[in-house]
């Protein structure tokens, strides 16, 4: 009995190691961005750089028009298939904001959302680059 404890704890920290590393890489997507107007709404290209290391998420992410400047991941854990991170951008009108982020991976798909974010669409659907 001890030895199938021992098994099936080993098994799944395999399983959690080889669901982080499936996380390594580049991720890309298009984000849906509401205008003032409704004929005003664009998109901007989101790219997260992501690299694992045990439960831990490191990378940049970066999202806008023209190659916008990458902004570090802080706080990134991954559990499973699930992952969360904090990003801090400098704004012209409110200093530094700090988005929190949350999302799931299934096979070449991320899906994240961020909280409190009024122009950008509730979810963010990345896929695996390369």
């Amino acid at each position: 009995m001890k030895r199938l404890c021992i098994s099936i704890i080993a098994a799944l920290s395999l399983s959690a190691l080889a669901m982080a590393a499936e996380i390594n890489g580049t991720w890309t997507g298009k984000v849906p961005m509401k205008g003032k107007k409704a004929d005003q709404a664009k998109e901007i290209v989101a790219t997260l750089n992501l690299k694992a290391e045990g439960g831990k998420l490191n990378g940049t992410m970066s999202m806008g028009r023209g190659g916008r400047k990458s902004t570090e991941i802080k706080d990134g854990t991954i559990d499973g298939n699930q992952i969360s991170f904090s990003t801090t951008a400098k704004t012209k009108k409110k200093g530094e904001v700090t988005t929190q982020w949350e999302g799931t991976l299934a096979g070449d798909e991320l899906k994240i959302t961020s909280e409190g974010r009024k122009k950008r669409s509730p979810m963010i659907v990345l896929k695996r680059q390369g």
